[in-house]
């Protein structure tokens, strides 16, 4: 289950670095800033979605073997693409609109939003990592 654990992990991180590196940059260069997030605003909650299943698939197998340090990272990884998915998008959606509408005290809210999502966001993406490193070297798996 380990492997497992670890393969999940591996793909997770490889998609939210696609997401950062090649979708997120390629919308801003491709479309003009209306449609980019409008793009956007249809990806990420699918993204978070989608996170949040592939998390609590790992938190799962991490809980089926032997005890170990991926069943926090797992389960808090899932409950970060959760509050993102269901709480931040949401309210960062509500705050974008608001300050395209001309209210600008919902600018300094809208990134203290973003910015506690990006946050979530880099902390699993660091968890991830740190599953990785852990479980490889638990296994003394050579990368």
């Amino acid at each position: 289950m380990l492997m497992i654990t670890l393969l999940i992990h591996a793909a997770m991180l490889g998609f939210m670095l696609f997401f950062v590196i090649v979708i997120s940059p390629t919308a801003f260069k491709a479309l003009d800033m209306k449609m980019a997030s409008r793009f956007l605003r249809h990806v990420f909650p699918r993204l978070f979605a989608f996170g949040f299943v592939i998390a609590t698939a790992a938190t799962v197998t991490a809980f089926l073997a032997p005890d170990n340090q991926a069943r926090l990272i797992s389960l808090i990884s899932a409950v970060f693409f959760l509050v993102n998915w269901l709480v931040f998008t949401p309210r960062i959606n509500a705050m974008r609109d608001r300050v395209l509408a001309g209210d600008t005290a919902a600018k300094r809210q809208f990134g203290m939003l973003h910015g506690a999502s990006v946050g979530l966001y880099l902390l699993q993406m660091c968890g991830s990592t740190a599953v990785i490193w852990m479980l490889t070297d638990m296994m003394k798996i050579t990368l």
